[in-house]
C-alpha cells in the first residue's frame, strides 16, 4: 500500500491531477479556486512570446489572511510560520491580522513596483513559506530595473450556466534601461494603505523565463477562477 502524505503545494503535478481537483470541487459544491499566470513581451507592438501556466503558489501568508478575515481573528505577532496566525513582512517583520486588513491592496500606483504585480530575477525554489521575490526588478532605468505601471482596470467576468467567475489582475512593465532583463518570478504584493506594510501573498517562477529586451514590455495577468455551486 502506498503510504501516504501532504505534499507540498508547489511540487509540480500531473495538469491531470488539477483537473480532477477542478471536478471534485464542482461536484461537491466546495469552490476551489483555479488560478493561472499569463506573461507577454512586446517590442514596438509586436508579440514577441507569450506563456500561460497555472500558478500553484498561494504561501502561508495568503492562507493565514484567508483564515483571520473570515472569523476575525487578531492573529499573533510573537512568531510566524506552523502554528501561528500572523503574516511575514516583505522585511521580513512579523505582524498579527487586525481590522486594518481592510485597507489592503494589491493594484500598484504608476511608478510604484513595491506592491501589485512584482517581477523578478531571482531564481530561488518557490516555498510555501516565502515572503518575498528572490531579487526584484525594482523601479527604475538601471540595470535590471523595470518601468511599471498601474495596474489595469480590474476585470470581472461570470458566465451564468457554469456560475463560474474569473477575475483578472493584470500589469504592464517596461524596460527603459540600457540592457536586456531575464525575467524569471513574478509575485502579487500587498500593501497596508494606512500602516504601509506590505505582504506577499504568492510566487510563482516562470517556465520558460521571459528575456525583455531593450525598449521591450512585459505584460503579466493573474486570472483567478471559482466556480460557485449555486
Amino acid at each position: 500500500m502506498e503510504e501516504s502524505r501532504i505534499i507540498d503545494p508547489h511540487e509540480a503535478r500531473p495538469e491531470a491531477d488539477y483537473l480532477e481537483l477542478e471536478r471534485l470541487s464542482i461536484k461537491l459544491g466546495i469552490p476551489v479556486p483555479q488560478v493561472h499566470l499569463t506573461v507577454e513581451v512586446r517590442k514596438n507592438g509586436k508579440l514577441i512570446s507569450s506563456t500561460r501556466q497555472r500558478s500553484r503558489t498561494t504561501n502561508r501568508n495568503f492562507w493565514n489572511a484567508l483564515i483571520c478575515m473570515v472569523t476575525d481573528s487578531p492573529g499573533v505577532i510573537t512568531n510566524w510560520g506552523a502554528g501561528y496566525l500572523s503574516f511575514k513582512s516583505t522585511a521580513g517583520a512579523v505582524a498579527a491580522h487586525t481590522k486594518a486588513q481592510q485597507t489592503w491592496s494589491s493594484v500598484g500606483a504608476v511608478n510604484v513596483g513595491t506592491y501589485g504585480i512584482q517581477l523578478g530575477y531571482g531564481a530561488g525554489a518557490e516555498s510555501f513559506e516565502g515572503v518575498a521575490l528572490t531579487n526584484l526588478c525594482a523601479q527604475g532605468t538601471a540595470a535590471n530595473q523595470l518601468v511599471y505601471a498601474a495596474h489595469s482596470a480590474l476585470t470581472q467576468n461570470y458566465d451564468a450556466p457554469s456560475k463560474t467567475w474569473t477575475v483578472t489582475l493584470k500589469r504592464v512593465c517596461n524596460n527603459n534601461s540600457a540592457g536586456d532583463i531575464l525575467v524569471t518570478e513574478v509575485c502579487i504584493t500587498w500593501q497596508n494603505q494606512a500602516l504601509g506594510t506590505l505582504v506577499m501573498y504568492n510566487r510563482d517562477l516562470l517556465s520558460p523565463s521571459k528575456n525583455v529586451a531593450v525598449g521591450a514590455q512585459v505584460t503579466t495577468s493573474y486570472a483567478v477562477t471559482l466556480t460557485f455551486p449555486a
